[in-house]
């Protein structure tokens, strides 16, 4: 490049916007002639038609790659210094445009406008002073001007190490101005630990001859440390100079680039060894070259040998092969492949089933080498997601040929799922009720049966709790059915409530042979009460014909017939008053056994402390120590016939205990999850005759200290009535462990 003639400058960049750009940074701060172009083609047209002083190269062109064209331009004799500038900073762009001669490297952001000026005036200044070097050697003032105005360092010290002359760049490149280095010693910036071998190098460096690659630290003023490279020559012999020449260029970026690059590789190493999926390098064919210890452990070896060198479509199954070699071409046409499935085969021969992901590997060059795949053995996962399948088919199997109905609301109210005995039941459309607040069924539940129906909704979605009730509903003819309704809360595996499945019932028929049965215990119960009052009136005639029998007894005369009359109104009272007594337990065991009307919170606790006070004269009487739990909870029941269902096994264990110190223990242990109030009522008597468990609640069986053999039947009764279950055992004497439900209000 010639003083008399602007600088010649091709800028190669196929974005019209970005050369505009990169025009207006030039000319503004250099007076250049600038030339364009926008692809390959016309890039080495232009550069066959002209000569030029520097070149910007895009990295990415529309018909090629930059760097062919770098290695081009460098191939030619005398070729211009190359400037490549790219949108994405890459360390293998980097690395690879310096391995093609690039003499500088721009990243499209937002250190452009700077950059670009700062490689494009060092690259002039390179340029000028390459050519000043051969045509103008024997020019001093030249030489001058290109040392001050390069981007290196160059300075001269004597032999001391002090600062003789320093170049104008060190302000920019160390923030220094030149007048604060020069007379000082140039050792005093450099790191401690490449001051040594810096130092020996030079004092032990034969004069004239160039010292090449000494790369150490610099401080810089703002107090961080530059790297820099730099070239020096002994030249204290030459009077000309008397000193040694140094030529430093930093290279601090190309350092961290170098530390990138290492700590990469180390990353590499690291993922190899630690990884819990499996990863396996492969050349472009698939030969295996290199894979980490879990994919040895897949493989089912311990030896590295078993798997590299081996082709890598060998390890997969046969019927998976041609899908591989499929998404192998993908691989190398798009860079990489995601989330494919295949079946690979173990050293022994078994099969198991991995997810990977695929991505292309490319050399310094940007050529593609091979591949490194990640492999994620998925077996497990599958089949549990095959158990899964089969048991949600089984699942919609049974639900969609249920006879009871099946709804599914999420915990907004909105219906997900009903299964298809919706149709079957009520005569409605599967498909109209999916997506439908639950609330919208209220139309068809019975007016008098709304309002519990909306209630236990809402209290079922804000208090995820088990609800159970029994309501009308109406079909599709228009007719009301009784269902039953059982809604138990969704919960997720986070433990969050998802929502609420209902099982509905139709238990119309059911409520139909209630009520029947209602009416028949009605009419029970009023023949009982007929039968009850004819027989006590004809019995209190008896009692009343003893009585009268016994207020006579005086009048008549002769003590032997006094005696017998005497005799036979004592038998016919005694007659009448066991005939009372039975005439009232068969009442009470008619009336147990009826569901009851009338029903209420009952609390056990109070109705035991009544039965106990009740019979307190016994329990004082024959020293009975009695132990009751606190709480004995609430049921809703009839209290007439829980007081009746306890009194009879109270009383039973008190008056036939015949220990010389007897006790007796009541305890409640809860709810269960069957709904079950659970009781147990013991004592420490005599106990149960074995043979006679079965045959207790017989209505009139009588054991040995029995009187009619009603009591024990009263409670069996009671405790079916209300859906239980009674267990009888000797435990060192009688326990009676039962369990009744809540009576649903009607």
């Amino acid at each position: 490049m010639h003083n008399d003639k602007l600088a010649r400058v091709l800028i190669v960049e196929d974005e019209s916007d970005t050369t505009l750009l990169f025009k207006k940074l030039l000319e503004r701060d250099f007076k250049l002639e600038i030339f364009t172009a926008n692809d390959c083609a016309s890039t080495r047209k232009s550069l066959k038609e002209n000569n030029y002083d520097l070149v910007l190269l895009d990295y990415q062109l529309p018909d090629g790659d930059g760097l062919e064209i770098l290695r081009e331009i460098n191939s030619a004799d005398d070729p211009p210094p190359v400037i490549i500038v790219t949108g994405h900073g890459d360390e293998h762009v980097v690395v690879s445009s310096f391995k093609q001669g690039a003499t500088g490297y721009v990243v499209k952001d937002k250190r452009l406008s700077t950059m670009l000026v700062a490689e494009v005036r060092n690259a002039l200044t390179r340029a000028a002073l390459r050519e000043a070097e051969i045509k103008l050697k024997g020019l001093g003032e030249f030489y001058q001007i290109l040392v001050e105005n390069t981007s290196d360092v160059i300075f001269i010290s004597n032999g001391e190490g002090k600062v003789k002359y320093i170049s104008p760049s060190v302000e920019e490149v160390l923030g220094y101005k030149p007048s604060e280095l020069e007379g000082k010693s140039a050792f005093e910036i450099v790191h401690p630990e490449d001051l040594p071998t810096l130092m020996t190098k030079f004092y032990d460096s034969e004069p004239g001859v160039p010292i090449r690659s000494l790369e150490h630290r610099v401080l810089h003023k703002d107090g961080t440390w530059k790297y820099f490279d730099a070239i020096g020559t002994n030249l204290l012999g030459n009077p000309a100079v008397a000193g040694n020449v140094i030529h430093s260029r930093e290279i601090t970026e190309r350092k961290n680039v170098e530390k990138a690059l290492r700590e990469s590789k180390e990353l590499y190493k690291t993922l190899m060894e630690t990884s819990p999926d499996a990863v396996t390098v492969t050349d472009l064919h698939g030969k295996i070259t290199n894979v980490s210890f879990r994919t040895l452990e897949m493989y089912g070896t311990e030896n590295i040998d078993d798997l590299v060198g081996k082709n890598v479509f060998e390890t997969i199954s046969p019927r998976d092969r041609e899908r591989a070699r499929h998404f192998s071409k993908e691989t190398y046409r798009q860079g990489f492949s995601r989330n494919v499935e295949y079946t690979l085969l173990r050293k022994d021969g078994t099969e198991y089933i991995v997810e990977l992901n695929s991505t292309l590997l490319r050399d310094d060059e940007g050529d593609p080498k091979g591949f490194i795949t990640i492999i994620r053995d998925i077996t497990e996962r599958k089949k549990t997601e095959e158990d899964l399948r089969e048991r949600e088919h089984l699942l919609r199997v049974i639900t969609d040929n249920m006879l009871d109905i099946i709804i599914y609301f999420d915990y907004e109210g909105f219906v997900k799922y009903v299964s298809p005995s919706l149709e079957t039941v009520l005569g409605y459309d599967l498909e109209e009720s999916v997506g439908d607040n639950i609330m919208g069924m209220l139309e068809i539940v019975h007016p008098e049966d709304r309002e519990h129906f909306q209630t236990s909704m809402e209290k079922g979605l804000a208090t995820p709790t088990e609800q159970r009730i029994q309501y009308r509903m109406r079909n599709a003819e228009g007719n009301y059915v009784w269902l039953e309704s059982i809604g138990n809360p969704l919960i997720g595996a986070d433990s969050k409530f998802e929502g609420i499945v209902i099982t509905i019932r139709d238990f119309s028929k059911r409520k139909e042979a209630e009520e029947t049965l209602l009416k028949i215990n009605a009419e029970l119960n009023g023949y009982a009460h007929t039968v009850s009052h004819d027989l006590k009136s004809s019995v209190s005639a008896m009692l009343l014909g003893a009585e009268t029998l016994k207020e006579i007894l005086p009048q008549i005369e002769g003590d032997e017939t006094r005696y017998k009359v005497k005799e036979i109104a004592e038998t016919m009272s005694s007659s009448a008053e066991r005939s009372c007594s039975l005439i009232e337990n068969i009442l009470s065991l008619a009336e147990a056994g009826q569901v009851p009307r009338e029903i209420s919170e009952v609390n056990v606790g109070r109705i035991v402390r009544q039965v106990l006070e009740e019979i307190s004269g016994e329990i004082r009487k024959r020293e009975v120590r009695v132990r009751m739990d606190p709480e004995l909870g609430t049921i809703n029941a009839n209290s007439t016939q829980i007081y009746q269902l306890f009194s009879n096994i109270i009383i039973n264990a008190v008056k036939h205990n015949s220990n010389p110190d007897p006790s007796l223990r009541i305890s409640y242990s809860g709810k269960d999850e069957e709904g079950l109030h659970r009781y147990k009522i013991k004592d420490n008597g005599p106990g149960i005759p074995p043979g006679e468990f079965e045959k207790i609640f017989l209505p009139f069986y009588r054991g040995d200290s029995s009187t009619t053999g009603i009591g024990l039947a009263t409670v069996d009764k009671i405790i079916q009535v209300y859906h239980g279950k009674v267990n009888v055992s000797n435990d060192d004497g009688a326990c009676f462990e039962f369990g009744i439900k809540d009576m649903e209000q009607t």
